[in-house]
């Protein structure tokens, strides 16, 4: 089953890397590619510059000082990512810190709450873990309103988003009742410990049916999409692709992967 998946997507990379001489064919011309042994490929820059969408943000302060503003200015960046805690965690505190770094011509890209981001009593089912979730459900309802359905903007609180948030917890819960746990967990390959199936990289032909029974069941629990399952299949094709990129040009991709995973 490995090896049919390596070939699969070692042809799919070729191609790949077929569409992206493409895209570089379009953008740059390139000449001599068949009377020109020696030089390959000639380049003819192109005239206008291209715009990235790539940006690069640093982790910063919640209440910065002027010189931390100045370091962040020095360096280039025009990118922040702020992490708070529960306490403050509020529509108006984060606007707050949006205004301050705006005003030196910074974005806040991300704006994270230590308090109920990865936190080990959800994960692993821990004493206070319903409590947790309540803090976590309410974190995200004094969000701003800034998700639009139609042509209103709304919260999250919203009772027409309630079923999405459920259907999401759902995937948590029921890793958790001894009726469902052996479909909804695995055992991790990275550290043999129980983990949420919807987190698991696919060791076997067993494996990859748990998942699309796990899929099916709980579609069927909730009578629709479980919106987790294009997250699980994203995971699995980032371990086959950043392996065989380290193989072919001795990367790290699968390394960092890994650590991203663990």
């Amino acid at each position: 089953m490995k090896d049919n998946r390596r070939d699969f997507i070692k042809k799919s990379t070729a191609l790949t890397a077929l569409s992206f001489t493409g895209i570089g064919a379009a953008g740059t011309a390139m000449t001599g590619c068949g009377d020109r042994a020696e030089i390959p490929f000639e380049r003819v820059e192109k005239s206008a510059p291209v715009k990235s969408d790539m940006k690069i943000a640093i982790q910063a302060k919640t209440e910065p000082s002027e010189e931390d503003i100045t370091f962040i200015q020095q360096m280039g960046l025009d990118q922040v990512v702020l992490w708070t805690n529960g306490s403050q965690a509020s529509a108006e505190y984060y606007a707050s810190r949006k205004k301050i770094y705006g005003d030196a011509g910074i974005n806040v890209f991300g704006f994270g709450n230590r308090s109920v981001h990865n936190q080990d009593a959800i994960v692993l089912n821990l004493p206070g873990r319903d409590e947790k979730i309540e803090e976590y459900l309410e974190s995200l309802y004094s969000m701003k309103k800034n998700i639009w359905i139609a042509d209103e903007v709304v919260g999250r609180d919203d009772p027409r988003i309630r079923g999405g948030i459920n259907i999401l917890r759902e995937t948590y819960n029921l890793a958790h009742d001894k009726k469902f746990e052996d479909l909804c967990t695995a055992t991790s390959h990275l550290t043999g410990e129980k983990i949420n199936r919807f987190c698991h990289i696919h060791q076997s032909k067993e494996d990859l049916f748990l998942k699309q029974r796990m899929t099916r069941v709980l579609c069927h629990r909730v009578s629709g999409c479980i919106q987790r399952c294009m997250g699980i299949d994203a995971l699995n094709a980032l371990s086959v692709i950043t392996y065989e990129c380290d193989q072919a040009l001795g990367t790290n991709y699968y390394e960092n992967f890994k650590n991203f995973l663990d």
